[in-house]
């Protein structure tokens, strides 16, 4: 283990997830003071402090800026968290403007993310039963790799490829062959 990861982390256990010496939000105000000006404009005036750092930023490494999340929502990366959200100084800032999945059509063309013969979740509108409205490790913001993703609710699919012999894409990637909001692929 490198040195490096005991400024934030305990070797052998501790009280707090991911074995870190303190609450994610505390651990991150030690170098990032929450009380400055400069992080309040990095925030869009959001009162953050005490909120989870890892929603938008990813603490360990990240090839875009801000340590971002590598797949990270367009307004949270532009710092214009009020399109979805209320005023930051709103008496609920972190509450949405409008049911979260409603939210997402009024920048995403439900005639172009949800056509007709959609997945069920996609035409339904769910869009957060598998993208996070705000940043993930995972393509697309979603919230889980792919195929754990989709085994979630197909579990069908999951116990026949638990057989003698399975189709090797299953198990890597539900999209070289299906379209991630429905219908499968012509090839």
């Amino acid at each position: 283990m490198n040195q490096d990861c005991f400024v934030c982390h305990e070797i052998h256990g501790s009280d707090h997830k991911a074995l870190l010496k303190k609450d994610q939000a505390t651990l991150c105000a030690d170098c990032h003071d929450p009380k400055t000006p400069a992080f309040a404009l990095a925030h869009s005036e959001y009162p953050v402090a005490d909120k989870d750092c890892g929603l938008c930023h990813s603490p360990h490494s990240s090839d875009s800026p801000k340590l971002f999340a590598n797949s990270i929502h367009a307004p949270v990366e532009g710092g214009e968290c009020s399109t979805c959200h209320n005023a930051p100084t709103d008496s609920k800032p972190f509450a949405t403007t409008d049911d979260g999945n409603a939210l997402c059509v009024t920048c995403h063309d439900k005639s172009e993310v949800a056509p007709a013969g959609s997945h069920p979740p996609v035409a339904e509108g769910e869009c957060m039963t598998c993208h996070d409205p705000h940043g993930s490790a995972q393509k697309m913001l979603l919230t889980a790799r792919e195929s754990s993703l989709c085994m979630e609710c197909h579990d069908d699919v999951q116990s026949q490829v638990r057989g003698v012999s399975s189709h090797k894409p299953v198990m890597e990637d539900c999209s070289i062959c299906h379209t991630a909001h429905g219908k499968t692929k012509s090839h």
